[in-house]
């Protein structure tokens, strides 16, 4: 892949550079980024701040000729039966709309709900209530897609896999949320997903040491990278640090990034 390539392919979450989108850009678009996925502004969380917060974001996007691939609302990580649910359906989803409107973005990205049993199979209440949200979502002509996480229902690449097929969604698949669950075959995950992936999520993680730069952890991102690119994946690479301490995990991560992006043909 060349680097012209590479730079179109490569996006970041934006608070994982700064809390700040103008902080955030400041050093993200030196290095070439212009994709950006919105989770949090000053602390607060998509989409819950004021409107001069979103007409600044917009200034600085339409200045900047950036874009935003899509949101995360961080929805569904109580369990399914929590009166936080309703919420977030009734409430939430339909605020979400009106920033994505403004915005021009028309993918949402949303957890599985909180696991309560190791190896227990999604609960079918669970599966109704993200087909329910994927309804909505498709009445407004959104795309809602599901993320894996260490705490969900959908923690690994096969319980992933199991979720997205129930619900005919495609996914967020971050290999390093896979690994920090136990999964150790990530090869296979990827493999399985095949076809599902809309975004991937790059970071990786250690047993010992938790989060940790692209080359530091036990996802192998050259293997996960070749297996993408052989399945004609088009999506984003996007970074998610989890570093916050750690000033320079911005620019280390987009370098050995592009290095692996940079092998592939």
């Amino acid at each position: 892949m060349n680097p012209q390539d590479t730079s179109t392919r490569i996006s970041i979450v934006s608070d994982e550079v700064a809390p700040s989108f103008g902080e955030a850009i400041a050093l993200a678009v030196p290095l070439g980024i212009t994709r950006y996925e919105l989770r949090k502004l000053n602390g607060l969380r998509v989409p819950n701040w004021p409107d001069a917060m979103t007409n600044e974001l917009l200034e600085l996007i339409n200045k900047h000729g950036l874009q935003i691939t899509s949101i995360s609302p961080g929805f569904f990580r109580q369990r399914w039966n929590d009166p936080l649910t309703a919420d977030e359906l009734r409430e939430g989803l339909p605020r979400c709309f009106r920033l994505m409107e403004k915005l021009n973005v028309r993918r949402l990205s949303v957890f599985s709900f909180l696991r309560e049993a190791a190896q227990a199979p999604i609960p079918p209440q669970a599966v109704e209530q993200l087909l329910l949200a994927k309804q909505i979502c498709h009445n407004e002509g959104i795309e809602l897609i599901i993320e894996n996480s260490d705490q969900g229902w959908a923690d690994t690449g096969v319980h992933l896999t199991e979720v997205a097929e129930l619900c005919d969604l495609n996914v967020v698949w971050d290999p390093a949320n896979a690994a920090a669950a136990g999964d150790r075959d990530l090869n296979e995950a990827c493999r399985r997903l095949s076809g599902r992936i809309s975004t991937v999520h790059v970071k990786n993680w250690a047993p010992h040491s938790g989060w940790t730069y692209v080359n530091n952890g036990i996802v192998h991102w050259g293997e996960q990278i070749r297996l993408l690119q052989a399945s004609d994946y088009a999506g984003s690479y996007c970074i998610e640090n989890h570093l916050p301490a750690d000033s320079q995990a911005t620019a280390i991560n987009y370098r050995q990034l592009c290095a692996w992006l940079q092998q592939q043909p």
